[in-house]
């Protein structure tokens, strides 16, 4: 698969049907749930939802709430250009994610006061590893040439 994206390449149904049913068994999306942001229509006509459903993806877990947003291409194209992808995990990073990430993120104290969250253990299930932003790589559809860091 990640051949295949570098080259410039999409997953196929059954492909992205595989990701998302890994993805949705994770258990950070078992206990703090999960956002889907996808088109899953573009090679069938039939609905993302429907096809999560018919696909068993969710396993024994239901839909809690569905959100459908509509944009306006021009808007997405807008929100996406910039992106970049971790090569060693294939997470998709905004420009707005990245500027988040490498904020100091700050808890309260016991005496009520902020102070830096201490680093998470990496084995820690809900730890986010740090980005090193020169090991992102811009996405082939972004750019006019080969894949760059």
């Amino acid at each position: 698969m990640r051949d295949k994206l570098m080259a410039g390449g999409s997953p196929n149904n059954t492909e992205t049907n595989a990701m998302l049913k890994e993805f949705i068994s994770r258990p950070i999306c078992q206990t703090k749930g999960f956002i889907l942001d996808i088109d899953m229509i573009y090679e069938s006509q039939t609905p993302w939802a429907t096809r999560i459903l018919e696909n068993d993806i969710l396993g024994d877990r239901e839909f809690t709430h569905v959100v459908e947003l509509e944009a306006a291409d021009e808007e997405i194209k807008l929100r996406s250009s910039n992106m970049k992808f971790d090569i060693d995990d294939g997470k998709v990073y905004s420009k707005w994610e990245r500027a988040e990430l490498a904020k100091p993120k700050f808890i309260l104290n016991d005496e009520g006061e902020l102070e830096e969250e201490p680093e998470m253990d990496p084995e820690d299930e809900n730890y986010v590893k740090p980005l090193v932003e020169s090991e992102l790589v811009t996405r082939v559809c972004d750019e006019s040439g080969p894949v760059t860091r």
